[in-house]
């Protein structure tokens, strides 16, 4: 098999193979809408001249094509003849676009049907499935590194250790629209590697790998994950730190008062949810009567409130927490007010950095470096 950059005599012939498989494999999840925005694209001599195209030729016969654009980074195209699936034809293709692409990451908006295929490749879901002009998608991400890496389950959850064995290491919660592999762990995990500890992340329930999970995203199904997760801990390393983010950080406060931490590290963390629930209420109008009747509102932002979450943080608020913390805040944070965060942090002797203009979601390149530099000045060697 060879794998080479299709030549333009050869592209016609690409883009034939590429509509044929995804009329055989990909069309049936679609309505005519979407069927009619691939056609399109593919119609569209302008946008595919632009994409930087590979075939998998096995025989002189074109077997395989993947084509990507922005330089490499982001995979727009990606077919194999169906008489050739199953036989690392794919992974080839996907290793050139490696090779070739410039930045730390690759992303691709994938189609249902393939979802499966890009895990296996080691794509991570940024986000659960979305809709336009017909067609359904789902955002992934892979990411490329040297670190160390084992992707594992603890009793179905799905994890990831990273780094070589060490007996310290920090299990490290994710926030909300997040997941084990996020840009905020990955930079933990780099950090801490580099000094000497390993770091376990997992995804939370429909997070990540269980997006499609039917067990709600809800403050009990998640404290007894973090149990379960502890559990398994607890015998494996002699020296066990704490890293938690957003409303990872509310879960963990409820369920890891006991636990032996050497040291806790807190991003943005949620430390009254009752009082986040009640400021979304006002925000959408939502009393608590109409909330306790219809049990669960969906919010003009996707978020739903439940009855039964608003009651179990309301019956479980955070009396104590005698564990050694720091909290890294975004002064601009619009979900958390610095008040509570603040008054958290002098009530249980937290040490608190606040970065100015930063908000509740570190996602720029200026607050995910000032993260970076906050966690070395933080961690125990």
């Amino acid at each position: 098999m060879i794998i080479e950059k299709i030549c333009p005599e050869n592209r016609e012939r690409a883009l034939s193979l590429v509509l044929s498989v995804f009329m055989q494999y990909e069309a049936p999840d679609y309505s005519e809408l979407g069927i009619r925005t691939f056609t399109d694209f593919i119609n569209n001599k302008e946008a595919t001249d632009s994409l930087q195209m590979y075939g998998a030729f096995m025989n002189g016969e074109l077997v395989g094509v993947i084509a990507a654009r922005n330089e490499g980074n982001h995979i727009a195209l990606f077919f194999v003849d169906s008489k050739y699936h199953r036989q690392g034809i794919g992974r080839k293709l996907f290793e050139k676009v490696v090779t070739a692409s410039t930045a730390d990451k690759i992303t691709v908006n994938s189609s249902p049907f393939a979802v499966a295929v890009y895990q296996k490749l080691g794509f991570v879901p940024d986000c659960g499935e979305m809709l336009s002009d017909g067609l359904r998608y789902t955002p992934m991400t892979y990411y490329k590194d040297d670190l160390a890496k084992q992707y594992f389950k603890i009793q179905g959850i799905p994890a990831i250790l990273w780094g070589d064995h060490s007996a310290k290491v920090f299990v490290a919660v994710h926030g909300n629209m997040s997941h084990k592999e996020d840009d905020v762990i990955r930079i933990l995990a780099e950090k801490l590697t580099q000094s000497g500890y390993q770091v376990l992340s997992f995804d939370l329930p429909q997070h990540g790998e269980r997006k499609d999970d039917p067990m709600p995203c809800k403050v009990r199904n998640c404290v007894n994950d973090l149990s379960v997760i502890m559990e398994y801990i607890k015998p494996r390393w002699d020296h066990i730190s704490l890293f938690a983010c957003s409303m990872g950080a509310y879960f963990s406060l409820l369920a890891c008062t006991d636990m032996p931490f050497e040291q806790c590290l807190f991003l943005s963390p949620v430390v009254n949810m009752e009082r986040i629930i009640e400021n979304m209420m006002i925000w959408f109008r939502v009393s608590e009567e109409e909330l306790e009747a219809r049990k669960e509102v969906t919010t003009p932002i996707g978020q739903i409130l439940y009855w039964d979450y608003y009651c179990y943080v309301k019956e479980h608020p955070v009396h104590s927490w005698n564990q050694p913390t720091v909290i890294l805040y975004g002064s601009d944070d619009s979900l958390c007010e610095y008040d509570t965060v603040s008054g958290f942090s002098q009530q249980f002797h937290c040490g608190l950095t606040v970065m100015e203009h930063g908000e509740h979601y570190f996602h720029t390149e200026e607050q995910l470096n000032f993260f970076r530099q906050w966690i070395g000045n933080h961690i125990n060697i």
